[in-house]
């Protein structure tokens, strides 16, 4: 709804006073138990086995995988669990621990004899990405964002007057970059033909060349001209999917000095300098969030 209000011919002062509306409406809806609670169920994978995580107290979908295991649901690395946070009691709210033990499977909320926990989705689900959205426009910011959502507002004065001025001048909005320039560092999924075992570049179902269309689910091997089985191309997206999953996990970070090529999963207490004699680099994520 929000972002469907920015992208609108409406005026801005009549954009941002409706989506200030709309958000009032959510803070009371929530408070209310109005929204169903399958909007609130949050959805995360497990890369290895509940028992092999040893921070297990401060990951939610962990501590709900353990008491799945313990009815005897079968859970194991590669599924997805499902969660919601709720409010429990002799559990401190406050804490990162806190936080996953009030995290139950959406099944188990009314067998435990919980409720939602308001505050923490409109806090941590519904403002951060909100702000995001609104940040760019005049007459709203953070702490308005809050006051919306019935939060604290005093909370989010420091990050509403935090030099919005000197990022617009560092980036580029994403409307003005080409696809080439905005993907340039993506990993380009490859299709294989099953017949002839050859990879190529997957465009979609028409690729463009020259003045010609040729469709996509050809072989890229232009003695093959097998058709590629729809069946196939969706396993091979699925395994490509999951393994850069699992390598967003594991957390490596590269250093961004191609004649450095250090490689880490720790991070150091100099932030993201690289720490190896002599370079200047800056270690950033080998598989991140775009």
């Amino acid at each position: 709804v929000v972002l469907k209000l920015i992208l609108s011919n409406v005026d801005r002062e009549e954009v941002v006073d409706r989506i200030h509306k709309y958000l009032q409406e959510v803070g009371q809806e929530t408070r209310a138990g109005l929204i169903p609670i399958d909007k609130f169920v949050i959805n995360k994978g497990l890369n290895k086995s509940p028992e092999d995580y040893a921070d297990a107290k401060s990951q939610p979908h962990v501590q709900v995988a353990l008491r799945m295991k313990q009815r005897g649901v079968s859970v194991r690395a590669g599924d997805t669990v499902p969660y919601v946070i709720c409010t429990a009691e002799g559990v401190a709210d406050g804490t990162k621990t806190g936080f996953a033990e009030r995290a139950y499977h959406p099944d188990d909320l009314k067998r435990e004899g919980s409720t939602l926990t308001p505050e923490w989705y409109l806090g941590q689900q519904v403002h951060p990405p909100i702000g995001r959205l609104c940040a760019p426009i005049e007459g709203t910011d953070s702490a308005r964002i809050a006051d919306c959502l019935g939060l604290d507002s005093s909370r989010y004065h420091a990050a509403s007057s935090s030099g919005l001025a000197a990022s617009e001048e560092m980036y580029t909005l994403d409307s003005l970059i080409t696809d080439e320039e905005r993907f340039r560092d993506v990993d380009h999924f490859k299709a294989r033909c099953r017949l002839c075992q050859q990879s190529g570049k997957f465009e979609g179902l028409i690729r463009g060349e020259r003045d010609k269309a040729i469709p996509g689910l050809m072989c890229p091997n232009p003695t093959c001209n097998e058709t590629l089985s729809v069946h196939s191309l969706r396993a091979q997206l699925l395994m490509v999917i999951r393994n850069h999953v699992k390598r967003y996990y594991e957390g490596w970070m590269v250093c961004d000095d191609t004649a450095c090529g250090a490689k880490t999963r720790m991070m150091s207490v100099y932030g993201r300098r690289c720490l190896s004699a002599g370079c200047r680099g800056t270690m950033k994520y080998e598989v991140r969030l775009e």
